[in-house]
């Protein structure tokens, strides 16, 4: 007769036999950050879902902001989760971390991407957000939540992006919300603490504003911009740097 021990470890975990196709959609509500060192530890199954590019079609780099406490590299895990997508990311969100060097590594590798998310990305100019968005053929979102970007730029994206621009006058009629700085922003998702600082040229953006834009395909553009004249950069040690393989 077998011993209860060895019964109970013949014992199936109840989330193995969910569905993979539910299991992925579970797991991609934790956010790229806890899957890459978290979840992907926890079975062989979860580890087999996790490789799978199906996984990263949706990359969320969500965190609380800060960095200076992680034992890792986010951008380098970013570029990670990107490589994983092979080419089928269609929507990614990226706070408190960025490059322009890493936008470009996701718009040389993701041509499908339809959404890219911003939020307090100081390490990003509204240059290197024009020059990958060349590469976004199918773009049809862009938020930007206090990442510095001025006017100029703006319309560089704008007009790069096909089918949203044809004209000035085209781009101004897909304004459908317009948020000045010093506007309420009670409605954010996130906390806001809005910093006005001196910034050097007269057509940047100061404050905080959010626009709203819609394109051909009703869906829409969010650009929001906050001056920051300093960039704050966080550099890591390698040994700190998480291997996720």
């Amino acid at each position: 007769m077998a011993s209860s021990s060895s019964i109970s470890s013949e014992v199936t975990p109840p989330w193995l036999e969910l569905p993979r196709e539910m299991t992925t959609t579970i797991l991609q509500k934790l956010g790229a950050i806890e899957i890459l060192t978290t979840a992907e530890k926890v079975c062989t199954t979860w580890r087999s879902l996790c490789q799978e590019a199906a996984m990263w079609q949706s990359i969320d780099m969500r965190n609380e902001g800060n960095l200076w406490e992680m034992p890792y590299d986010l951008e380098k895990m970013c570029r990670h989760a990107v490589d994983r997508s092979q080419g089928q990311l269609i929507d990614i969100n990226i706070e408190y971390f960025g490059s322009d060097e890493l936008l470009l590594y996701i718009s040389q590798r993701c041509p499908q991407l339809r959404r890219l998310r911003l939020v307090l990305c100081y390490g990003v100019t509204g240059e290197g957000v024009a020059e990958a968005v060349k590469n976004f053929p199918l773009l049809e979102e862009l938020h930007l939540y206090y990442t510095y970007i001025d006017n100029e730029a703006i319309e560089a994206v704008v007009f790069q992006c096909q089918p949203w621009g044809k004209s000035r006058k085209t781009m101004f009629e897909r304004i459908k919300d317009l948020r000045r700085p010093h506007d309420s922003t009670d409605d954010y998702g996130f906390d806001a603490e809005i910093h006005d600082y001196e910034t050097s040229g007269d057509d940047y953006i100061t404050g905080y504003s959010d626009i709203d834009m819609v394109s051909d395909y009703g869906d829409y553009l969010e650009f929001s911009g906050g001056s920051m004249s300093s960039v704050s950069s966080y550099e890591y040690e390698d040994e700190l740097l998480v291997d996720w393989e």
